[in-house]
């Protein structure tokens, strides 16, 4: 999901003057939804791209209603130059400190979002809070509309279709919850234990499924806070989360219309999210090959890394490939045969509704490191970036059609025949007749490439996609974490240095 490219931001100049935008009662009333409401989205000029993707799908959907809060001067200003309604964050971050504090954004950002719901109470309107990285694909009023009796509904981090977690990536809070929001000042964990005070453990259902959140009051809603309020979670099925909607894909199994999908559950922080790239010009695809073998059986851990280990062996040509012709490879639907996790698991996590038969269709994080491969390298070292789309790049209803029908079996050279085994140059002169053909879809990846005739070269792409690969966690065992390795079916020697006087080396074969 998101625009097929990046937007470059524009140069910083500092001409945009902080008191126009600042965040007031009257830039509020100005920006009302119905119902006394307003949407709000925070970030820092590194969240960027995540504003203007949360930008755009707030206008795919007709909803106008909302505001981006920018937490530095920077970001304020590209956002005005891209007509997106905007404010500044009062007591802003300089950018460079935000930088310096990323490994700490997520707590930072909820105290963003504690302030301002405190202004929202103050100003007395009825705010829906929304995670910058969570992409809105349906107009979610209706929805709040019928449940006028609710003061706060609240999306889950639940993997069940019954929600009993909180995430507060979405979050509604209607003037009624004024008295909560005044003690709420940090942390989602205190969001938590403010709501569940005064509350006694198992007295009540929600639907069906056992919680300690009390009795229930009305139509799924249960009472909170002292039982002084009414609180609603709002459910996974089309409020989705990371693992119900990438993972589990629950919408779909449920022909549910999601609203949104929120980010979570991920492994590749704020790069992961970003499934986007630089401008190319041509893409390859290839079909890849899953074995009968591997089809239609219950979830297991060895069967899981055998499938990951045969889908590596072709992802591995398709990158060398795609680094040779200069083009950005387009990445085939990745299978899993057991789900990932922080902790030890037999591969379904307890409690997920989780097909037991597998392969499944899995985020690509399950396999490869994102933000690795996002990351700018020395190509003296590493070799040429190799750009990359993700699976659905094809289907995107921003590219354009001529782009989406143009493969190189679609187009007047019909299928263009080329041997296995050719290297590096090979490879290049056979296809060079064919360099405007804007993708080039092999039918097979399985022993194409040939390899680099330069060595320095095979040694620069080696060290370059070794780091693309991530790992699965985890077993029952020490160590319980096992990585991937795109080079696990070749034989190679280590050289291991024993002595720091005599320098002496032993050479050690591995497969």
């Amino acid at each position: 999901v998101g625009p097929s490219e990046y937007t470059v931001a524009k140069p910083f100049t500092g001409a945009v003057r902080e008191a126009d935008y600042a965040l007031n009662r009257a830039l509020v009333q100005r920006n009302l939804c119905p119902r006394n409401t307003i949407i709000i989205t925070w970030a820092t000029f590194d969240q960027y791209q995540f504003a203007l993707n949360w930008d755009a799908h707030m206008r795919s959907i007709q909803l106008g209603c909302y505001l981006v809060l920018a937490l530095d001067k920077e970001l304020l200003e590209q956002l005005i130059l891209e007509n997106i309604p905007a404010c500044i964050m009062p007591r802003m971050l300089p950018t460079a400190a935000v930088r310096r504090a990323r490994e700490a954004q997520y707590e930072k950002g909820v105290a963003h979002e504690v302030n301002i719901a405190h202004l929202m109470m103050r100003l007395g309107v009825t705010v829906l809070l929304s995670h910058v990285d969570a992409v809105w694909l349906r107009n979610p009023m209706p929805f709040f509309a019928a449940y006028p009796e609710a003061d706060i509904l609240t999306s889950s981090d639940s993997r069940r279709r019954v929600q009993g977690s909180f995430n507060i990536g979405v979050l509604l809070l209607r003037p009624s919850a004024a008295r909560f929001v005044t003690e709420w000042y940090n942390s989602q964990k205190m969001f938590y234990e403010l709501l569940r005070r005064g509350v006694r453990s198992g007295e009540g259902t929600l639907r069906g499924c056992t919680t300690v959140w009390g009795c229930p009051s009305v139509r799924g809603l249960v009472r909170a806070y002292d039982r002084t309020l009414a609180l609603g979670i709002l459910p996974v099925s089309v409020f989705g989360n990371g693992h119900t909607f990438f993972v589990q894909n629950l919408s779909h199994r449920l022909h549910a219309h999601p609203y949104v999908v929120h980010a979570t559950y991920q492994f590749g922080g704020s790069l992961g999210k970003l499934m986007t790239g630089g401008s190319l010009g041509g893409y390859i695809t290839f079909d890849p090959h899953i074995p009968q073998s591997y089809l239609h059986r219950r979830v297991g851990v060895e069967l899981h890394i055998a499938l990951v280990k045969h889908q590596l062996q072709q992802l591995r040509g398709a990158l060398a490939v795609a680094q040779v012709l200069g083009r950005a490879l387009v990445l085939p639907p990745l299978r899993c045969a057991a789900d990932r996790w922080w902790s030890p698991h037999d591969g379904r996590l307890p409690g997920t509704d989780f097909p037991r038969f597998v392969p499944f269709v899995c985020p690509m994080d399950h396999v490869l490191d994102v933000a690795a491969w996002l990351k700018p390298r020395d190509e003296h070292r590493y070799g040429p970036h190799i750009e990359f789309r993700a699976a659905s790049f094809l289907s995107h209803p921003q590219l354009p059609s001529a782009t989406r029908t143009c493969p190189a079996k679609a187009t007047d050279l019909g299928q263009v025949a080329v041997a296995k085994g050719l290297t590096d140059k090979q490879l290049q002169t056979a296809l060079e007749p064919h360099a405007a053909v804007k993708i080039l879809d092999f039918s097979s990846m399985v022993g194409f490439f040939g390899g680099f005739e330069d060595h320095e070269t095979d040694v620069k792409f080696r060290r370059r996609i070794q780091e693309y690969a991530s790992e699965w966690c985890c077993k029952y065992a020490t160590p319980g974490h096992i990585p991937f390795d795109f080079f696990w079916d070749e034989v190679r020697t280590t050289r291991i240095t024993t002595g720091a006087r005599t320098g002496q080396q032993i050479n050690v074969a591995r497969k």
